[in-house]
Order: structure tokens, then sequence, then C-alpha cells
């Protein structure tokens, strides 16, 4: 058994086989033998108990049962508080530690898996399950989907998902699923055995590792089977192989090299924000390396050859196969740009916290702990990059991991924005991984100040020093994390609850999957159908349908269903989109859509509304000439509308 030393933390441990006890000495020079698992069994239960809280609080939500909501947010902190506060106890093994990082990762995401345990409700995962179930039937990649078109021009998610399904004969939720579990174990282990590598501790990495779990999109956005959810662990195994590559020689560095190389264009082929983030990060690490290099007289690595192959994996993924993504990236960044220049000059935001688009209030804990969270961090920010200053500058990464921590208060500005919230969730699941580093060395080396020695002293000596840390991180880190599933998503979208009207995952309901598979079987898949936003979804997936959408026909529907009358510009619509059925939804005419759009975005730039919807204004199809009826549940019709635009 060999132990390798570090800087701070317990010792890393390694062996040839396995080992559930540590051999040492005491001071007395008698041998002891202490449990490298620690307290993971004990902590199994208890992580095991939240997520049974979370379970129970989902079906409660379901009900509509008003203790839901308390006992969801009990599930998640005792998941996480109680695992977080062991990981800053001195005498953390090396096994534990992983095996912790390990658990809580894996709890938080069967937090969001019992959310629809049996199948895709979220809006992203229906897109990329239309990808999935288009290769699955034709046997080719980069079909066309026309509810998410850069969809199928990034198929790394759903090739893993359809070869495990064919292997397995599991249906592409059930390997969806454990395609994003398998990832989210990945993603905790490179970033533990990352911040461990760069760190030298086995309690850094894995404070580092808990806080990165605290991000805004950890719990749910990339949770779901969506092309991030894996883009992200494979981007982060490609900065381990190339962090241990620096120290690496001979044969062992090929290899690396290789597994890096290989691991790059499979981030390329997965998710076009991911590989541009990690294109960005190898360059700020390369410049960094060579300034260390030349001004300070470091050996680190070059990165040069690194850095040409990731660029060149991805302009020739760009040109060769995915063009269009430009012009799909374009709209967002040109809109949190113009957002940020607005508030800049003075004029003021165009977003209010914590109000939705129906004015939902939002409970007065969600306010203080959304508020609260950066508060925490921001406090903690100064302390831990001047440890970093202290005892890790020397290193190029960790500089590099500094200046990318320096990004986070940028990532609050953009989220007062209309335009630059979603940029700055989006972020964050990249910000946070320098910033967790950061705040774990701050933690790591707190200490009272100098005017409070005596209690210093006191605490020492009464070895209560010991407990008051995990006792003060475990409140910190829980508020932290409450505030970053507060800021990634909707309090009505969090959970399980009865139908709602544009609501997303609480819209999919029986009557809307039963509708949709009404549609495959009795009009066929493929047929050319307008619809709203939520039965879009359910169309284009359970009913195999081709859903006309601006994204990739360049036609506008709202006005098709929101105009009094079908006009000549409505008329245009249906020929130039070739529309054969509508689908139209009569709930939408009992509340207003708490995503804020039935159809699109900009519909009340086309048919000025207040919503709900008029009736009146659905019925019309009823009435017209050449219209037929087909389908028809009380609040879902379907209508033939082909004769209004072909020709006789």
């Amino acid at each position: 058994m060999q132990r390798v030393k570090q800087s701070s933390g317990s010792a890393v441990v390694s062996s040839a086989r396995p080992a559930t006890l540590l051999r040492g000495r005491n001071q007395s020079g008698a041998i002891v033998q202490a449990n490298v698992w620690g307290w993971l069994p004990a902590l199994s239960l208890i992580g095991a108990i939240g997520v049974v809280l979370v379970a129970l609080a989902h079906v409660g939500a379901r009900y509509g049962t008003p203790w839901s909501q308390t006992l969801f947010w009990t599930g998640l902190t005792v998941m996480y508080a109680p695992l977080s506060a062991r990981l800053v106890m001195p005498d953390l093994k090396r096994q534990e530690a992983i095996g912790l990082v390990l658990l809580l990762g894996l709890g938080v995401y069967l937090a969001k898996l019992l959310h629809s345990p049996q199948g895709f409700t979220f809006f992203d995962e229906f897109l990329h399950w239309r990808t999935a179930n288009d290769i699955l039937k034709s046997g080719h990649l980069f079909s066309e989907n026309s509810l998410l078109p850069v969809s199928p021009l990034y198929p790394g998610l759903e090739i893993a998902a359809n070869a495990l399904g064919q292997l397995t004969g599991m249906s592409i939720f059930q390997a969806g699923a454990t395609i994003v579990c398998v990832a989210r174990l990945m993603l905790t282990l490179t970033l533990y055995l990352f911040y461990e590598e760069i760190s030298g501790s086995t309690r850094i990495a894995a404070v580092a590792s808990a806080i990165y779990m605290a991000n805004p999109h950890y719990l749910f956005f990339d949770g779901q089977f969506a092309y991030e959810s894996l883009a992200l662990p494979l981007a982060t195994l490609v900065l381990f192989f190339l962090l241990r590559r620096r120290r690496a020689t001979g044969q062992q560095r090929h290899i690396l090299t290789v597994l890096a190389g290989i691991s790059i264009w499979a981030v390329v082929a997965t998710h076009h924000a991911t590989s541009y983030m990690l294109t960005l990060f190898l360059i700020l690490w390369m410049v960094v390396t060579w300034a260390y290099n030349k001004w300070f007289g470091a050996r680190e690595p070059e990165l040069l050859s690194i850095m040409l192959l990731v660029i060149a994996a991805n302009v020739v993924w760009l040109i060769c196969v995915s063009s269009i993504t430009i012009g799909y990236l374009a709209p967002h960044l040109t809109s949190a740009v113009s957002s940020v220049l607005n508030l800049i000059s003075g004029e003021g935001s165009d977003r209010e916290l914590f109000k939705s688009s129906t004015g939902t209030p939002v409970p007065i804990f969600e306010k203080l702990a959304g508020l609260g969270a950066p508060g925490l961090i921001m406090l903690l920010l100064p302390w831990g990059l001047l440890q970093f200053w202290l005892g890790y500058r020397k290193g190029a990464i960790a500089f590099t991991f500094a200046l990318g921590a320096l990004t986070y208060p940028v990532t609050l500005a953009l989220r007062l924005t209309g335009g630059g919230w979603e940029i700055s969730a989006r972020s964050s699941v990249f910000v946070y991984i320098p910033l967790a580093l950061v705040l774990a060395l701050g933690i790591e080396h707190a200490r009272l100040p100098n005017f409070l020695g005596w209690l210093s002293a006191w605490l020492d000596r009464f070895k209560r020093w010991l407990w008051l840390k995990p006792l003060v991180f475990a409140p910190y880190v829980a508020i932290v994390f409450a505030g970053g599933v507060i800021a990634g998503w909707s309090p009505w979208a969090r959970m399980p609850w009865p139908y709602m009207v544009g609501a997303d995952t609480r819209s999919v309901e029986p009557q809307g999957l039963a509708a949709a598979e009404w549609a495959r079987d009795y009009l066929g898949p493929d047929n050319r159908i307008a619809a709203d936003r939520i039965n879009m979804t359910l169309l284009g997936t359970y009913g195999e349908q081709r859903l006309i959408t601006h994204l990739i026909d360049k036609v506008s529907i709202s006005g098709i269903f929101l105009a009094p009358r079908l006009g000549p510009n409505e008329l245009a619509a249906l020929r130039d989109g070739r529309i054969r059925y509508l689908a139209v939804d009569q709930r939408t005419t009992k509340a207003p859509p708490l995503d804020g759009h039935y159809y699109e975005s900009w519909e009340k730039m086309v048919v000025p509304y207040t919503p709900p919807v008029d009736r009146t204004v659905l019925d019309k199809f009823a009435v017209m000439p050449g219209v037929d009826r087909l389908f028809d549940s009380g609040d879902l019709q379907f209508y033939d509308v082909g004769a209004l635009w072909r020709e006789p």
C-alpha cells in the first residue's frame, strides 16, 4: 500500500487490492486500523431517506396536497446537507469521499427522475426523443426534426441511447434514463478526480464536488434526456485526461492524448454549446500556460496540439454537418448582448425577479434563498481567491480556474435582463466548475478572525472546532443548493402538480397523450400539423407527426389560431406551410399560459390579445366551409384544413 502526500486534507490511498481497513500507527507506535468507508453506510441510509421523502412529495403533488412542497425541500435538505457536512471533517478518507460524492450525485439525479419515472415529460426531452426515435426507425443519422432542427445534427446522446436500447431491449425512455444516470456518475467522478489533481486534497475535491451540485441546472436541466446531460461529463473527462497528461511520460502520455482526442470528438458530436465552451476554456488554459512558461520559468506541457484539434473538430463539424447552428444560437446571444447594453446604459432591467408571466406568487422562503445563495457565494469568493493566491498560484491550471471563477459576477448581472437570464442559467454548469474549487479553497482554509483568537484557542483545546466547521458549512451549502434549484427551474414546474395550461411538464396528461396516439394510428405518421406548444411536442413524439414550426419552415402559425377569422395572411401561412391538419386545444380558453405563450413567443405581436383565448376564436374552424372535424374529445379537436389551400 502506498500513501501519497497531499497539501491538505486526508491522504490519497492507493492499493492493488480493494481494502476496507486502513492500517497505520498512532503516536505511541501501536498499529491501528481505520475503516476507510467511514460514515458512508450511515449517510447512505440518510440519503435514501431523503430520496424517499422527495418521492412522497411528488406523489402528494400529483394530488395537489399543500404539504408536498415542504416535504420536497425537506427531502432535498436531508439528502444534501448531512452528506456535505461530512465532507469538511478532518478524518475523511479518500474512498469515503468518493463514495459520498457519487452517492450525492446519484441521489440528486433520482430526485429528478422521480418527477416523472414512467416517461419523458420535460419539454427538451421530447425534442431529443423525436431525434432518437427517427434514428431507431430509419437507421440513419441527421433526419429532419422540426421541433428542434439542431438536435439531429448532434446525435451523440441519441446514438448511445439507441445502442443501449437495442442491446438490452429497453425503450428509449429506459435507455435514455440509464445513459443520463451513468453520465451523471461520470460527471461527479471526473470532477472529483479533476479537483483532487489540482488541489492535492481529498477534502477540497469532495467539497468542490458538492458545491458544483448547487449550480442552477444540476438538478433538473442536466438531469433530463438532452444533449448537454451527456456532453458535459464528456467535457470534464477531456479536462481530466489533459490534466493527467501533464505529468505523464512515454506510452502513458500517448494513451492519454488519444483518449482526450476521442473524447473531444465525442463532445463535438453531442452538443454545440458544450464543445464551444470547452474550446474557450482550453484556449484560456493554453494562454495561461504559455505565459507561465515564458514569464515565470515554469515547465508546463504546451496545449497547442490539443487546441488545434478541438478547433479543427468544431470547424469541420460546423461546416460539414451543422451549419445551421450559428443561425440557431445567434438570436439568443444578440438578445443577451442587447439586454446587457440596455442595462449598462441606464435603461433599466427588462426582467423582474421572482415574477412569472401570470403573476404567480413566489413563497418568501424561495425569495430569501434565491437572493441569499448568490450573496453567500460572493461573500466567500474573495476569501477563496486569496487562498488560491497564497497556496496555488504557481500552477497554470489553478490560475485558469481562478480567472474562470471571476466570471460568476458577470452571470449574476445577466440574470437581471430578459435576454440574458437564460444565458446566465445555462452558463452556470460551466462557470461553477472553477467557481466550486475556489469556494472549496475558502472553506478548507476558513478560520476565525484575529480578534476572536481566544475563541479559536478554546475550540481547539476542547476539539470543538472539528464540529464547528460542519455545523457552519451544512446550512451554508444547503442555502446555496436551494438557491441554485430556485434559480434554475420555475416553482410551478419542479413537481408534478395537476394540469395547468401552457406549463410544459404540467401540461402533459393522459388526454393529450391519447390524442397524439390517435393521430399516429388513424392519420398515419409524418402528416403536416400545426398545434400549440404543448400538443406540438406530444404530436411530434407520441404521434410521430411532422409539426410546422418557424424554426425550420419559416412560417408563423399564431395567426391561424388566434385571428378571429382566416384572412389572406392566415391562408398564406396554411399554404406556405402546406398544413393539412390543425390540433385545437380548448383549454387555452380557460387560463393564461404559465410559460408565457400558447403558440409562439411573438404571438401577441401577430394578433394582439389578452389571454386566455376567446372561445369563439377557436370555434371558427367548426363552422368553416371546407374544414372537416376528425376528432373531438371535448378539450381537443383535430381539423382537416387541406381544402383551404390546395388547388381545386
